[in-house]
């Protein structure tokens, strides 16, 4: 994914390597976004001082796929040479849209004029930037035991409930010193979570005061995408330790 952006920026910097204008920097208000969300697009156009030539009657248009509906097209007005100006676009995601790399096309047109001709006159442009967008359908996920209590060392089974996209390369670990630590291994490993599973792990509670403890668990995944995300849930169980009859 990270070699289409460069392959998106590449785009918009030879976009406008002839240009009476240029975008110096564009930016995306959030790295990804949910099916429903809104968004902003910000991009910077400069008119450069090598151009030597004002720039006039700019505007900047959007064209994008049914997935993405932005605003309407904004009317910059002129820049002196030297000058730039700020651009938002705001844009809706649909609630239907899939997970997957959108691209917004930005449409900027304006009327340079021709400093130093004999005849004068002007010149119309229009240029198209391409911009990424991310959408995907994160996962959402609770994590919950099946018992109250612990005792030294034993199995409990997580109830691990997922309301967003698919998760998978799912990893559950016990990197905290105040909690029970997993117990024969360093990590339990998921293949993918979509809706619900049962995930037995086995804890060891011996270093652990009798009482109520919070049980952390880091669990790290990756959306329908790739993209990686990790959580801290915790559990609130009560140790037990056996004693032995005499």
């Amino acid at each position: 994914m990270k070699s289409m952006k460069v392959l998106f920026v590449l785009m918009l910097v030879l976009g406008f390597a002839f240009a009476a204008l240029s975008v110096s920097s564009y930016s995306v208000s959030a790295s990804s976004f949910k099916p429903g969300s809104r968004g902003i697009i910000t991009v910077v156009i400069s008119n450069p001082a090598s151009s030597s030539a004002l720039v006039s009657a700019i505007e900047v248009g959007t064209t994008t796929p049914p997935e993405i509906v932005a605003g309407n097209s904004q009317f910059v007005g002129d820049l002196e040479v030297g000058g730039s100006s700020t651009v938002s676009i705001p844009f809706s995601v649909a609630p239907t849209a899939s997970s997957g790399i959108y691209t917004v096309q930005l449409d900027i047109s304006g009327i340079s004029d021709r400093p130093g001709s004999v005849s004068g006159g002007f010149d119309a442009f229009s240029r198209k930037v391409s911009i990424p967008v991310t959408v995907v359908n994160t996962p959402i996920l609770t994590v919950s035991s099946d018992r109250p209590t612990i005792s030294d060392i034993e199995t409990i089974n997580l109830s691990i409930s997922n309301n967003g996209g698919p998760a998978t390369n799912v990893r559950i670990s016990t990197p905290f010193a105040d909690s029970p630590v997993l117990s024969g291994s360093d990590q339990v490993y998921v293949q993918s979570i979509t809706a619900n599973s049962s995930v037995p792990v086995t804890l060891d509670s011996r270093s652990i005061n009798d009482g109520p403890v919070n049980v952390k668990l880091y669990v790290e995944y990756n959306d329908e995408l790739g993209i990686a995300h990790n959580d801290t849930y915790s559990l609130r169980l009560a140790v037990k330790k056996q004693k032995l009859d005499v």
